[in-house]
């Protein structure tokens, strides 16, 4: 058995594109419907959506903290279904995971992953960038301010370096910045 840790958000970011949010009473920020960037995402994920709990959580426009943890509770329940069990979620949209891995990874693994990194990724991207501005320029500006890249530093250098260093999880750098891409290296 491997030891499998998922990190939704660096890819969701990169994948979905960010958008403008609202910031609910809880201090969370929840996307709204009536915020146009937002518009298109949900549209975009409810095209994507492949359970009835996608569909139900994303038909009001936003996702709760109670919405993402019945998401998180679906997903236990189809990695166990397909011999693989969550050991623990972590705050920005990971996750750990015992069973039994092969190479190409396991395809019913992968169908019980799209539907949590669709909606668990999104609920703490918006989390983590509560204004919605452009994930790559937050990530660039970080690692800017981090010492790791400088000014000339473009989003299509980051693009093809992503996953290498210092564009890798495992840079405390990028990982800090991933984290907290509006306030991290901020005197």
């Amino acid at each position: 058995m491997r030891r499998r840790i998922i990190v939704a958000v660096v890819l969701l970011a990169v994948l979905t594109g960010c958008s403008p949010q609202a910031t609910i009473g809880g201090g969370g920020a929840v996307p709204q419907l009536d915020d146009p960037g937002w518009q298109d995402n949900f549209a975009a994920l409810r095209e994507a959506a492949t359970t009835d709990l996608e569909l139900q959580i994303l038909e009001d426009g936003q996702i709760t903290d109670e919405e993402r943890v019945a998401q998180e509770d679906a997903f236990v329940s189809c990695t166990a279904a397909a011999g693989f069990t969550v050991t623990e979620f972590t705050s920005e949209g990971g996750y750990t995971i015992d069973g039994p891995f092969s190479d190409d990874g396991p395809p019913a693994l992968t169908a019980c992953e799209g539907p949590f990194n669709r909606i668990s990724g999104t609920y703490w991207q918006v989390k983590r960038n509560p204004a919605g501005e452009d994930e790559i320029q937050l990530m660039l500006a970080c690692l800017i301010r981090a010492g790791v890249i400088d000014h000339d530093f473009t989003a299509a250098d980051y693009m093809a370096g992503l996953g290498e260093s210092p564009l890798s999880i495992s840079s405390p750098e990028f990982s800090r910045c991933n984290a907290e891409p509006t306030t991290a290296f901020k005197q």
